[in-house]
């Protein structure tokens, strides 16, 4: 069921609260309530990433699907609060799964019109501006949510791959890292003692997922995948 919004109930809550009149009634005119009943699923991972939401009443369970196939609760979005961050940045997909952990009013909204009436700024702009002070942040916020409930070996996969994509040269053998990560600070990057990430890099040296090539490390990000994928 869905209805408008109005411009009363926007001001109770702290999120809006410093906003000007005329913001609030912009905010509301473009705003569409829906009700959503308990378990109920609101978006879903990989869904596109086009629209705001505000929790109005009730809370919202955010969670997802690793790479094991099982689903790990990331976090409770409380009233007030908005979620679907995902429309910061240009195309991107929703991260995770959204569903109704009680009954709720839901408040959704135009990504770009969110960003003028609150910003007054082009989205685009806003689109440029966010993607070079908050694109790493937020690939790294990722990056860690992707690593719960993984195993150890799996995690160093992961972050392997991570340093990769940040930091490697292709070449015919794999994909060479231009950094030089020791043991340890694998070990701390990803929550584990320095003397099981040895273990663990063994094996997968053993599984030709990495390879050693003096002091340069070279990751294959295929055999790496495919570790983590189905490990």
């Amino acid at each position: 069921m869905t209805s408008s919004v109005a411009p009363e109930s926007l001001r109770k809550l702290k999120s809006f609260d410093w906003l000007t009149a005329a913001q609030l009634e912009r905010l509301a005119q473009n705003m569409v309530l829906t009700k959503v009943r308990k378990k109920d699923q609101i978006f879903d991972q990989g869904q596109s990433a086009n629209m705001i939401y505000l929790v109005i009443s009730g809370i919202v369970r955010l969670s997802i699907i690793n790479q094991e196939h099982k689903r790990v609760v990331v976090t409770l979005v409380p009233p007030g609060d908005l979620f679907g961050l995902g429309f910061l940045f240009p195309e991107v997909e929703q991260p995770f799964d959204a569903d109704a952990f009680s009954d709720c009013t839901i408040a959704t909204l135009k990504r770009d019109v969110f960003a003028e009436i609150l910003l007054g700024v082009h989205f685009e702009a806003y689109l440029r501006c966010s993607e070079l002070y908050m694109g790493r942040l937020w690939r790294m916020l990722l990056h860690c949510v992707r690593g719960i409930g993984l195993s150890l070996r799996k995690r160093l996969a992961l972050e392997l791959l991570e340093l990769a994509a940040s930091f490697g040269v292709e070449d015919s053998g794999g994909t060479i890292l231009t950094v030089t990560p020791t043991h340890e600070d694998l070990a701390n990057s990803i929550g584990a003692s320095r003397q099981k990430v040895t273990e663990c890099l063994a094996e997968l040296k053993r599984e030709h997922g990495v390879r050693q090539d003096g002091r340069r490390l070279i990751v294959v990000p295929r055999k790496l995948r495919k570790i983590v994928e189905k490990g």
